[in-house]
Formats: C-alpha cells, sequence, structure tokens
C-alpha cells in the first residue's frame, strides 16, 4: 500500500471485506484500488458489500498490463468510481 494507494492479490473472502472497512476508516486519503491476482471471491455476499463499500468512498479500480481477474475480481473492477487498464 502507499499513501494513495491499495493492492489486492488474492480470492475475496468475509476477512477482505473487513480488511478493507478498516482500511478505509483509518486511510481516508485511499483513493486507488489496484488490482493484480484475483481470481474471484469465496463469499460473493461480502464481495458485494465490498463492491459497494468501494464505490460509496469513490475508490478508482485499475489493472496493470500483468494483472489477471475473474469472477468477483471482475466485479470489483467494475465497482470502481473510475476504472483504468496499466495507468495505475
Amino acid at each position: 500500500m502507499s499513501n494513495d494507494t491499495i493492492f489486492l492479490n488474492g480470492a475475496i473472502s468475509k476477512k477482505t471485506y473487513k480488511e478493507f472497512s478498516k482500511l478505509f476508516e483509518k486511510n481516508l486519503e485511499l483513493k486507488a484500488l489496484v488490482l493484480e491476482d484475483v481470481p474471484g471471491s469465496i463469499d460473493d455476499d461480502f464481495n458485494l458489500r465490498l463492491g459497494m463499500l468501494i464505490n460509496s468512498k469513490e475508490i478508482n479500480t485499475c489493472l496493470k498490463s500483468s494483472s489477471i481477474i475473474a469472477s468477483g475480481g471482475i466485479d470489483l473492477f467494475l465497482a470502481g468510481q473510475k476504472r483504468s487498464i496499466k495507468r495505475c
């Protein structure tokens, strides 16, 4: 994590949602989420909640040219206020 950017790797779960909730509360300067390797979600309900949280916090989402996302990872990418590829 840098000052305004957080990176996500791994499957999305209830734990992911809880961790992001805490991060967003403590780090009001967060503006971007870079999805690097996100194969999907273990818990669709919490994936949806996380997407809604990302959108409500007006977080932008980004994919690098090397990013690999599927299923729930695509949902999170689309939840971003602004979405970009390769401009992270």
